[in-house]
């Protein structure tokens, strides 16, 4: 019955000893009697569903229903339960159980209580006999349109909650690369992961009874659980790490699922190292998903971080093009962010168009409710720039919509004159996964207006009337706009690392006069975090640009150059600035790429029939295409159900290859597997490649 259950209500794919039914929904119980069937008349039969460890009907934390007869789902507010069918001849019949939509979502403890009479020569006699059930698993129903997380297209019903495996996108506004990540979020251990992390928030630990009735809503949960991912005030899941040193940890880009993340804390108790956005969006999807909410990553280019909530980003040059050092709002500007967005209805605000996607973020960027969590923010919301609604709507407009403004700073830090302002520079190229497909969904539009429109900058202004500019923006005059235009192009956007990478830097002087200047070009490696990870290559030239001419210039540099000094990110930023001789003008203009690594790794998928619980061999071949030996070789397995970590060999010289097999246990059933491989050595890291198996 337990099978039949869960596939009814689309549980079935949770592999878990319980019986995992949703909200808004019904299950059937088989009750069988040892001497006689229940008899109506002289028998009264309870259901006591119990959760939480001091459990009351007052609280909602215990709720009871006498078997009736009757339809089940007459009163939905209700927790209900019917004679479906009996058997006489076996003294057994079937009750079948309705969950309201508004209750706890968690592990019950369930008990049968049954009161039976008897005639004897004192009159009536009442016997109780208490027994205690299997445990029942409840979450949310996004198959029921009465639950608050209903969603109504199956397509992306498919995709947002019943899909273990997806994709994200990293990279630049240039050039934007998908990877896999396996969520696992049906995979043994996940879900009583998740409820542990709704019992470990401070809010629980606070005040544990008023935590567990706001467990019906899944605007809590999945505010509660955007804190919990990060190890942030709550001893939650994962430490992020942003200044490329992860000698005590594994690199965040090394990670390929979440399950072994969750598992890990589980098992040791203690936050594991190390991640980054995409990982706390990765570990984030999948323990919503698995509470049955449906949840999706997003990836924002040109992601602004506005620690002051005045929608401005503000950097400081120096004369020569170099950023200040001096830390003055923390301030930034991500190459790209990832976050994650959550589809509910938002009865709590009041207000319908505010239903369906909101925003929640598990990376540790600024505390909200002095705890480091974000959203539920309402798309819709956010759009407009209604960012007095709270659940840190302000903050998120900002990431898509904030301007960037430049300033010049001279040798004391002093800030000279305003020299630029972007308005469109933030927010670009909103990604997800379409559903249904390995194609990139743009959700941009549904988070913003269409750049320089006058609905834009009315919701610009309307945001910004909540911060406050800091004194800088009307203390310094502002340089007027110039005669010169900075343009950096290159031909390498599809680079692969162990290649020369060449930028072209093109100054156009657009004046009637002849222009005398100094032109520093700067190659550096760079983090995604928008941070400068270090100097590669810097050539200065001081030339004259007659009137409306141009001066060309090309910076390369050879891997020779960059190959030691690349981040995990593989991001290289060349940086132009333009100094007129005759004036203080200053412009400057900057200019990304992402590296990736050529193919060097070959997979061959497992043959034979795949089972679970056994082992299959996956074969492999690593060629090393770079002009440097790779040292100390080793290769992780990640997938639904399948982990493993594997050391390959000591060394693959230049131009040479290794080729094995890997055994790797096949942990659950299921068609069309993500398995996803990560190859890492002490001078490259992350090479991924992927496969797909079914496992019967």
């Amino acid at each position: 019955m337990k099978k039949a259950n869960m596939t009814a209500q689309h549980t079935d794919v949770y592999d878990h000893k319980d019986l995992i039914v949703r909200r808004a929904g019904t299950f059937q119980l088989g009750l069988n009697f040892k001497n006689r069937l229940y008899d109506v008349i002289s028998d009264e039969i309870t259901l006591e569903f119990s959760i939480g460890d001091s459990p009351s009907e007052l609280a909602g934390t215990k709720r009871r229903c006498r078997l009736t007869s009757g339809d089940v789902t007459a009163d939905k507010k209700r927790l209900s339960c019917v004679v479906t069918s009996k058997d006489e001849a076996n003294n057994s019949m079937v009750v079948t159980v309705y969950v309201p939509c508004d209750v706890i979502v968690g592990k019950y403890r369930v008990a049968l209580r049954i009161v039976s009479g008897k005639a004897d020569n004192d009159g009536l006699v009442d016997k109780t006999y208490l027994y205690i059930m299997p445990d029942v698993i409840v979450i949310f129903n996004p198959f029921s349109v009465d639950d608050e997380v209903y969603m109504g297209d199956e397509e992306e019903r498919n995709e947002y909650v019943m899909s273990d495996q997806g994709l994200l996108w990293a990279g630049n506004t240039r050039r934007q690369s998908k990877f896999n990540w396996s969520f696992g979020q049906f995979d043994a251990g996940i879900l009583d992961i998740v409820f542990r992390l709704l019992n470990e928030h401070s809010g629980a630990k606070t005040n544990a009874a008023r935590s567990m009735r706001k467990r019906k809503s899944a605007v809590h949960c999945s505010r509660v659980l955007s804190a919990m991912v990060n190890i942030n005030d709550d001893n939650g899941v994962i430490y992020g790490r942003w200044d490329g040193d992860y000698k005590d940890g594994k690199s965040p880009g090394s990670w390929n699922g979440s399950a072994k993340i969750l598992k890990q804390w589980n098992k040791t108790n203690e936050g594991v190292k190390y991640g980054q956005c995409w990982v706390f969006a990765g570990v984030l999807n999948t323990v919503c998903r698995a509470l049955g909410i449906p949840a999706r990553p997003v990836t924002n280019f040109n992601s602004a971080h506005d620690t002051e909530y005045n929608m401005s980003i503000d950097k400081f040059y120096y004369e020569d093009g170099t950023e200040s050092t001096k830390n003055r709002s923390g301030d930034s500007i991500w190459n790209f962010h990832v976050w994650n967005d959550v589809w509910m209805r938002r009865s709590d605000l009041g207000n319908t168009d505010y239903d369906g996607w909101q925003s929640i973020d598990a990376t540790p960027q600024e505390p909200s409710s002095n705890i480091y969590q974000c959203g539920p923010a309402p798309l819709k919301a956010i759009k407009d720039g209604e960012v007095n609604i709270g659940y840190d709507t302000a903050f998120l407009f900002g990431e898509v919509n904030a301007d960037m403004c430049s300033f010049l700073v001279d040798k004391n830090e002093r800030i000279i004159k305003k020299i630029g302002q972007k308005t469109r520079h933030v927010g670009r190229l909103m990604s997800t996964k379409k559903p249904g497909s390995r194609a990139r969904l743009d959700v941009t539009d549904q988070y913003k207006y269409k750049e320089g429109t006058k609905e834009e900058r009315v919701a610009f202004a309307r945001a910004q009337l909540r911060g406050k500019l800091p004194h800088w923006h009307n203390d310094i005059m502002k340089q007027p706009e110039g005669d010169v235009i900075i343009d950096i192009s290159t031909n390498d956007r599809r680079a692969r690392t162990g290649q020369s990478v060449s930028f072209v830097v093109k100054v156009a002087n657009k004046s009637t006069l002849t222009k005398k200047c100094k032109i520093t070009t700067r190659i550096e490696s760079m983090l995604y975090s928008g941070k400068r990870f270090a100097g590669i290559k810097q050539n200065i030239n001081e030339v004259i640009i007659p009137a409306n001419g141009d001066e060309k210039m090309t910076i390369t540099a050879d891997f020779d150059e960059y190959g030691s000094l690349l981040s995990d990110d593989l991001l290289l930023r060349c940086i132009a600035s333009v100094r007129m001789a005759s004036t203080d003008e200053l412009y400057i203009d900057e200019d990304l790429i992402t590296l990736k690594h050529p193919r060097m790794v070959q997979l061959v998928n497992p043959s034979g029939r795949l089972v679970k619980g056994e082992r299959f061999e996956l074969k492999y071949k690593i060629t090393n295409p770079f002009t440097i030996k790779m040292k100390n070789i080793q290769m992780t397995v990640e997938g639904s159900g399948i982990d493993g970590t594997f050391k390959l060999g000591d060394a693959i010289e230049v131009g040479k290859s290794i080729e094995g097999s890997v055994h790797v246990l096949a942990g659950r059933r299921g068609n069309g597997l993500l398995v996803a491989v990560n190859v890492h050595s002490n001078e490259v890291t992350n090479i991924k490649r992927k496969t797909y198996i079914t496992i019967h």
